[in-house]
């Protein structure tokens, strides 16, 4: 703030900034620096509530991604965007790639994973999209944000051999069949839970599948899959086709669905089914856990990345490869744990 020779006081205030990054700016005037300080507050609140304000438009991009995505991802954009809270005011001209970065080093800082840390670049990049597709000048600075090299990576991991006789052991006990299907069809949740007897072919030995379910409110929802990848057929193996067989001879004449009956299980019955068979056979594991299980005995048998995506319903076979190297790198670290084992006895 400057005192003019007419006797006003004048302050610069910024109010955006050009798409090549420099400053939009406007004064304000006043016969007193109170006064002065008051109006270039006011102009930030108009700024700040601008149809360009950064939350508002965040708002309005979910609001379209809501329409062709997945409950299950629209809520992981919702959740991501809360971290988002220090930008909330501003407006999206005035965000730098610096803004980004800053929210990315607290939650490295904090102990976030490396996933974490993409999805708060990938969610930004999608306001960002967003902005530009509705004439928004401003720059997109996805490419230039990188992430920790050393942010902590999570990794999915199959069960044991030993966890796996424990669910075959178990197959015919209650709900043990549901955990058996999954570590022998690579089904995701959702699609294990939308399959029905007419979608089991015993004759060809293919499980034919074309949907999924989603949760909302607890109450199953039927969708397609996943990716047009995830329509598939998948060979019923030699070990699931007896007890899969066998519960479709006993079934009620009127059942649809696997796990259900006329109608799918709700996600409550799901959970409430899955805690009780896990503790009463002694398990400690997740859902998926069983998928990712399937996808290692597909590596360990030899089958090929391109053949085992088919299979798992990937859209990008380059999610299989990524998946075929963390379990290489499993075997590998088992490996040299059993040579260590093996040379310790002689030591």
């Amino acid at each position: 703030m400057k005192k003019r020779q007419d006797g006003l006081y004048q302050k610069k205030v910024t109010i955006g900034h050009k798409p090549d990054g420099s400053p939009i700016s406007k004064v304000v005037y006043g016969k007193t620096q109170k006064e002065v300080n008051e109006k270039a507050h006011n102009l930030k609140n108009i700024k700040n509530h601008s149809a360009n304000n950064f939350k508002e438009l965040a708002d309005k991009t979910l609001k379209e991604k809501e329409k062709v995505v997945g409950m299950t991802t629209y809520k992981r954009y919702c959740e991501t965007l809360c971290h988002f809270k220090k930008i909330y005011n501003k407006n999206i001209e005035e965000i730098t790639a610096s803004d980004i970065k800053s929210i990315i080093a607290d939650m490295f800082a904090a102990g976030y994973s490396k996933s974490s840390l993409r999805k708060i670049r990938a969610l930004y990049s999608l306001i960002a999209k967003y902005a530009i597709d509705n004439n928004i000048q401003i720059i997109d600075y996805t490419s230039t944000i990188k992430l920790p090299k050393n942010a902590p990576e999570t990794k999915r991991h199959g069960i044991s051999d030993k966890d796996i006789s424990i669910i075959e052991e178990n197959v015919t006990s209650e709900f043990g069949l549901y955990p058996f299907t999954m570590i022998y069809t690579g089904l995701r949740r959702g699609e294990l839970c939308a399959l029905e007897w007419n979608d089991i072919d015993f004759e060809s030995g293919l499980i034919h599948v074309n949907k999924s379910i989603e949760y909302m409110h607890n109450r199953p929802h039927i969708k397609p899959p996943k990716t047009e990848s995830g329509i598939r057929d998948i060979p019923i193996l030699n070990k699931l086709y007896n007890p899969l067989k066998n519960a479709y001879d006993n079934k009620a004449e009127d059942d649809i669905y696997v796990f259900g009956g006329k109608e799918p299980y709700s996600d409550t019955m799901i959970k409430r089914r899955w805690e009780k068979y896990i503790k009463s056979v002694g398990l400690d594991i997740t859902q998926h856990q069983l998928r990712h299980t399937y996808a290692t005995l597909l590596y360990r048998s030899g089958i090929d990345a391109k053949t085992a995506q088919g299979l798992l319903g990937h859209a990008d076979v380059q999610t299989t490869l990524n998946i075929y190297t963390d379990i290489a790198e499993d075997i590998k670290k088992i490996s040299v744990d059993k040579l260590n084992q093996f040379l310790n006895k002689d030591s």
